[in-house]
């Protein structure tokens, strides 16, 4: 794909990390191509618009989608998520407490299932808690406590985000043994290298998006939100209107970038020279400031 682009030309995806290579880069960079990451975008209150409009379609994708594999037409346990008076509640345990998080966490409250949220953000836990209730368990990432949690989940849910971390927190193989047989894990951040040790080899392309390890259903799509494209594609073009239209006003994207920061930090190339730390990071290649290229910024 690399060798069909023009040179010079602009690129605007997702950051998909696994499929990046610091041979791809290198053939970007020989092209002077300028790319940009939407979920590396930030607006005026620091928040990424692309990436929030994704992270709320795979939280309540995720439960959505932990119901259909629970049940027996999927070859799950055939129990329903939440349950009903008389029966047990459907135990949901997710790890990060991020926008997917919050989202996947108040669709499986609705439906009644007892949720309980792992995050070392105590400022995030808490605002969860205000959000959502009482009733929400929190915890921070302590072995021992999830351990003994994990071993009661029916579903376990990876939402952490790791995008400008300076470092992640994935969850050991050991405490994946501890889920009981016929649980569901779901991983949400494939696309940032995968939020548990045993489903980082489903970041590899090609891999099943679906297989068993210790007896747990491992569900690793590199974007869920695939999976209901209608709604995406519309949340994503209410945002790439306005966008545009900023572009249109502004001397295009280049000039755009120079008005506006959190524009400009969408890019983690600009004319075959990596300017993001974040990524130049992941591939051990020098990084260099984007003001140094953009006059007036």
């Amino acid at each position: 794909e690399v060798g069909m682009m023009r040179p010079r030309a602009t690129v605007f995806s997702f950051l998909q990390q696994p499929v990046l290579s610091s041979t791809v880069l290198k053939a970007m960079s020989a092209k002077r191509i300028n790319a940009l990451a939407y979920d590396l975008v930030y607006d005026d209150s620091g928040a990424s618009p692309f990436a929030t409009a994704m992270s709320e379609i795979e939280g309540a994708s995720a439960i959505t989608l932990a119901a259909e594999l629970m049940s027996n037409a999927n070859g799950g346990k055939g129990i329903l998520l939440g349950g009903v008076p008389g029966v047990s509640p459907t135990e949901v345990v997710i790890v990060g407490a991020d926008v997917a998080g919050t989202i996947a966490s108040r669709a499986a409250i609705g439906l009644g299932a007892t949720v309980k949220v792992f995050d070392n953000d105590i400022s995030k836990l808490r605002l969860m808690e205000q959000n959502l209730g009482c009733s929400l368990f929190t915890s921070t990432l302590q072995p021992n406590v999830m351990r003994n949690t994990f071993r009661s989940a029916d579903v376990l849910i990876g939402a952490m985000e790791y995008i400008n971390k300076p470092h992640r927190d994935r969850i050991s193989e050991d405490l994946i043994r501890e889920l009981k047989q016929g649980a569901i894990l779901i991983d949400l951040r494939l696309a940032q290298g995968g939020c548990f040790e045993t489903t980082m080899e489903a970041c590899i392309p090609g891999t099943p998006t679906m297989y068993r390890r210790y007896g747990v259903l491992h569900f690793c799509e590199m974007s869920i939100s695939s999976r209901v494209a209608r709604t995406a594609s519309i949340a994503l073009s209410n945002i790439f209107s306005s966008l545009f239209m900023q572009m249109a006003n502004g001397g295009g994207v280049i000039g755009l970038a120079q008005s506006d920061r959190g524009f400009s930090s969408g890019f983690y190339m600009y004319s075959g020279k990596m300017v993001n730390a974040y990524v130049a990071n992941l591939f051990n290649l020098p990084v260099n400031d984007i003001g140094l290229f953009l006059p007036g910024y």
